[in-house]
């Protein structure tokens, strides 16, 4: 330590310590007092961590000096709020001085005052923090405040209203610090979409509407004891800390209540944002590209990127022999008035780049040298220039860390970031380490090739316009499409927002993906484009599409490519049945049941070659399907509704022809297509139009529709693999049924609300159940009737059927534990075989919608020994017998009187508030009604023939009002049909023709889709819902005209 703090000569010292009464035994040799960097490093003092019981860890630092810093950080900011409470970080920070339980806002101030300390906070993105600066003899003092104002602020009413024009007034400081403009802006199109894309302050409606329960919400969901780091430095002893904090802040919970706040996944988005102002004189600019999180290895060869760009202002002088290169062109060409390069770090990403302020005339020459110097970062730094940037780099470090609150500081931020604390040391080593290959790499790795975000204000009109990337998208759009000539301009609307991102796939190699208001609209891969399934649902028609049977999707989103035999043919093939593609040619792939593409791939071989292989082999290699990461890219959206394929096979096609497509529709139904049979004739044609094709059929086919002549063909040759082409062996009729109803019993109907009726189980789940080429039906078993089956599974002690009506049976019990159902497997790949025709708008099949309750962590314990964990959702008798089986497994039954359930310590726990803490029993239904309040709503959604889906929330409603518009009109709103699961598009056509008046689809006040009605139609369609659409009443809301009541 004295070799740290003593810095005078050799003769000084013997001069001073002569002319002292210390004891000669005190003086140091000489040798100590010359002590060289590595020395000081090596002698920091230790970093010392403890952890309390509640997950809050102690870490303490002592320098021996008597001053010292002691602080909270808290891992949380405004990454961690919603758009809703964006701002509220902050707003709790200011409110943490205004008074709590213990201390007036003036006995605060006080008391801070008469330590002399001084007492500070500030919020980020990812961090909260609290700290005070005092003696070291007042460090107890000042932990009790610190512990004071996060755990019992009192968030008064009267505080709240002040404090929330204190904030308003420091968003109008802030706006005209106009670097923190242009950097919340760059992080606002940066991270647009996700949380680092806010704004630390949140925007001025959210502060006006903040309210307590909003301040109290955010403290008691993210200030937690693990979430939290006690940081001290200076004269600390650690020990007396680990008590005092003990004392103070051991009993922060530990646990959540709801679900555990996970930091979301924030993307970067190449892209920019101006706020041209030409009244301003100076025009101030950022672009950066995406660099690093804090852990991450790349992070110290970017700083050290970084410090090489440096920094530069033109009011401190500096020439042109500065060491950074951007630095001594600005000094020679009076490029920019300053600039300064930065490196962000976030948790799991980062913002690297540069920041400017120049004149308007020299933004296009700055902005050239900057990304000039990048490219030569990329591709010939120096060994040299390398080294001086590690020297200032340490240097810089080092001066930071001097006085005990920087010090505290990065000790809290450390452990937050790293989990550790990295003593300088060890940080001055990794410099070290650093050479101009690994700067190279680093530079390729984030800089080369990569798309940056900008973010400009002032007169920006000289800037570089970074529509090239949209323009670049129209030339090569309409270079690789020339149909779309006439579309581009709908396609990329000259104020839509155009994105390019860089992607880098399992394969190893790159794309860059095209979006337009974040939309996938293209990719490129080895230099060609391809539309992506969003594109192509507008042009179906813009590259040739092979047709395939429905099933085939999920073997397709699985990883499989399409197979010949699975591609829908005529059965007389000739040489141009597959078009006049060439090998690796884009092609889409659509189903049978709607022509709108659900994959994009390449052609395996040519149009020729597949003729030539007789339906062995591969057909088109997949490259992107419906359900993949570049479909979730976009809005997530289904395929629209385009009806069923026309198939055009060309048997010879006209000299001259440029046509890309050999399917082609005909646009008129009157008109009839070509068909084969005559000498000249054209292609072969399935089409509804046409009742019959010569050399197809018999006249016994001829009354069979175009959809089913196509399943018949298919039969035979759908396959996707010549494995899959050996036959099983054939079940009975009475083995499908019991295997049906097994595999309904571990999938759709896994978690049922009983009673269910025995003819819904069955349309529902057991005839979704059926394997590919399997049809269930009851009547060609032995039974001919499903009571029958019922009745001999019930005999099995699978379940238990009841007549709950005249005629009418329903499933009261299923025993999930039997050992039929335990020990049997499902089969892979279930194919939905429904014998009606679902593709008739006639006959609908409405989704199963089951109210659910998903289990917290407060009542986990109970849920627990029965199998369960957090997140899972059950029905309420499920709920009931679980709590009723841990209330027998426990012996809590009253004997005296059995409507009581003895509360033990952990029933206590999980149903009990602070109040009714000495509450020693409970009703039944006291009890179930406090497990149900514990646990999360959520809901099960089946449609036919899928896996249910489990969602969050209550169930959602279908809404209608009525108003009036001008001229006494009347219209009908009718809002949360596609959150039901129903096709609004559907569900629209079905009420124009009901009511024979016009009904359109548009987004309403709160964002919903919504169906607007001419008229008042409540009676309507309340009856639409609940009959044709079975959609139970309570469901409904504001369709009371619908039950016959008066206007």
């Amino acid at each position: 330590m004295a070799s740290k703090i003593v810095r005078v000569s050799a003769t000084a010292a013997a001069r001073y310590f002569k002319k002292s009464t210390l004891p000669r035994a005190l003086l140091r040799p000489q040798s100590t007092l010359a002590a060289t960097a590595e020395q000081t490093l090596l002698n920091v003092p230790e970093t010392r961590v403890s952890v309390l019981d509640n997950g809050l860890r102690v870490t303490s630092e002592d320098s021996g000096i008597p001053t010292a810093t002691v602080g909270l950080w808290i891992d949380t900011g405004s990454r961690y709020e919603t758009d809703k409470n964006n701002g509220v970080a902050h707003f709790v920070e200011h409110m943490a001085f205004k008074g709590t339980a213990k201390r007036s806002q003036t006995a605060l101030e006080m008391e801070v005052e008469n330590m002399g300390a001084h007492l500070n906070a500030y919020t980020s993105r990812e961090q909260t923090v609290f700290y005070a600066k005092c003696l070291s003899k007042d460090i107890p003092k000042a932990l009790d405040i610190l512990a004071d104002i996060i755990q019992n602020s009192k968030f008064g009413e009267q505080e709240i209203e002040r404090e929330r024009g204190v904030i308003l007034r420091e968003m109008q400081e802030v706006e005209t610090n106009l670097q923190e403009v242009v950097f919340d802006h760059l992080h606002a199109t940066a991270y647009q979409g996700t949380p680092l894309g806010r704004t630390i302050l949140g925007p001025t409606e959210n502060i006006k509407s903040i309210s307590r329960q909003d301040l109290v919400e955010y403290v008691t969901t993210h200030y937690k004891g693990p979430r939290m780091v006690l940081s001290a430095a200076g004269g600390i002893d650690h020990d007396q800390l680990v008590k005092l904090a003990e004392q103070h802040l051991g009993k922060l919970p530990m646990s959540y209540d709801g679900e555990i706040p996970l930091t979301q996944k924030c993307r970067f988005t190449g892209s920019e944002i101006r706020v041209r102002n030409d009244d301003m004189p100076l025009a101030y600019v950022a672009i950066a590209v995406e660099g690093c999180g804090w852990a991450d290895a790349d992070n110290l060869p970017l700083m050290v990127a970084s410090t090489m760009m440096g920094s530069w202002d033109r009011s401190q002088g500096g020439g042109a022999h500065l060491a950074s290169k951007l630095a001594s062109e600005c000094a020679k060409d009076n490029l920019c008035h300053s600039f300064q390069a930065f490196n962000t770090c976030y948790k799991d990403t980062g913002l690297w780049g540069v920041y400017f302020v120049a004149d308007s005339h020299s933004l296009d020459d700055m902005m050239y040298n900057i990304q000039s110097e990048w490219m030569r970062m990329c591709t010939s730094i120096t060994a040299f220039e390398v080294e001086r940037a590690k020297n200032l780099l340490r240097n810089n470090l080092l001066l930071q860390l001097d006085g005990s609150t920087p010090i505290c500081e990065d000790i809290g931020r450390q452990m937050l970031c790293y989990g550790r604390r990295m003593p300088p040391h060890e940080l001055d080593a990794r410099i070290k380490m650093i050479n101009e290959k690994v700067v190279h790499n680093a530079c390729m790795k984030y800089i080369y090739d990569r798309c940056p975000a900008v973010a400009a204000v002032g007169p920006v009109e000289q800037l570089p316009d970074y529509n090239r990337v949209r323009k670049k998208l129209k030339a090569e759009l309409e270079g690789a499409f020339p149909s779309l000539v006439n579309h581009l301009s709908d396609l990329i609307p000259n104020k839509a927002e155009v994105s390019a991102i860089k992607l880098h796939l399992q394969s190893g190699d790159s794309s860059t993906v095209y979006s337009v208001n974040k939309e996938p609209l293209c990719f490129v891969l080895e230099n060609k484009f391809y539309p992506t399934l969003y594109l192509l649902w507008k042009f179906p028609d813009l590259i040739p599409c092979f047709y395939t049977q429905p099933p085939v999707l999920k073997k397709l989103q699985n990883g499989a490519d399409l197979m010949l035999p699975g591609i829908l043919t005529p059965p007389e093939i000739g040489p141009k049945t597959y078009g006049n593609l060439k090998k690796g040619d884009a092609c889409a792939v659509g189903l049978t049941s709607n022509r709108a593409p659900i994959a994009l791939g390449r052609a395996a071989l040519s149009s020729f070659d597949m003729y030539m292989s007789a339906q062995r082999g591969k057909g088109v290699v997949i490259m992107h399907v419906m359900n993949d990461h570049l479909w979730e890219m976009g809005s997530k959206k289904s395929p629209p509704l385009l009806g069923p394929p026309t198939l055009v096979v060309e048997e010879e096609r006209v000299q001259g022809d440029t046509s890309n497509n050999e399917e082609l529709q005909n646009d008129n139904p009157d008109e009839p297509e070509v068909t084969q049979g005559e000498e000249g004739e054209t292609g072969h044609i399935f089409d509804e139009s046409q009742g019959q094709s010569e050399g197809l059929q018999d006249e016994q086919d001829d009354e069979e529709s175009q959809e089913t002549r196509i399943s018949a063909v298919l039969e035979d040759r759908l396959s996707l693999s010549e494995s899959e082409a050996a036959s099983e062996p054939t079940k009975t009729m009475e083995d499908l049924l019991l295997n049906c109803l097994l595999t309904a019993l571990k999938t759709s109907a896994k978690k049922l609300e009983l009673p269910y009726l025995t003819s819904s189980f069955y349309r529902l789940h057991m005839l979704p159940a059926c394997l590919q080429g399997e049809s269930l039906d009851v009547k060609k078993s032995k039974y001919k009737k499903l009571g029958v089956f019922l009745r001999e599974v019930q005999d099995m002690g699978l379940l238990k059927v009841e007549e709950t009506s005249k005629g009418v049976d329903s499933i009261m019990c299923i025993n999930y534990e039997n050992p039929i159902l335990t020990g049997f497997r499902v089969e892979k790949k279930p194919k939905a075989v429904i014998e009606e025709d679902l593709s008739s708008p006639n006959i609908y099949i409405p989704p199963e919608i089951v109210e659910l309750h998903c289990i917290t962590a407060a009542v986990l314990p109970i849920f627990k020994p029965a199998g369960y964990s957090k997140g899972d959702g059950l029905t309420t008798p499920e709920i009931r017998n679980v709590v009723t089986k841990y209330v027998r497994d426990h012996e809590l039954a009253d004997p005296a009187r059995k409507n009581i359930v003895k509360l033990n310590e952990t029933l206590q726990g999980c149903l009990l508030t602070k109040k009714d803490a000495a509450t020693v029993g409970m009703t039944w239904s006291e009890v179930m009604s406090s497990v149900l309040a514990k646990m999360s709503p959520a809901y099960q959604v089946t449609h036919p023939g899928q896996e249910p889906l489990l969602k969050k929330g209550l169930i959602p409603t279908v809404s209608a009002t009525v108003q009036k518009r001008s001229g006494n009109k009347k219209v009908t709103l009718v809002t949360g049909i596609p959150e039901l699961g129903l096709d609004i598009n559907q569900v629209s056509k079905r009420i124009q023709h009901g009511v024979a008046t016009s009904a359109s689809i548009g987004q309403g006040a709160n964002g919903q889709v919504q169906v607007t009605i001419l008229g008042d139609q409540r009676k309507f369609l309340f009856q639409l819902f609940t009959g044709e659409y079975k959609i139970p009443s309570k469901y409904l809301k504001g369709f009371d005209l619908g039950k016959g009541q008066k206007t």
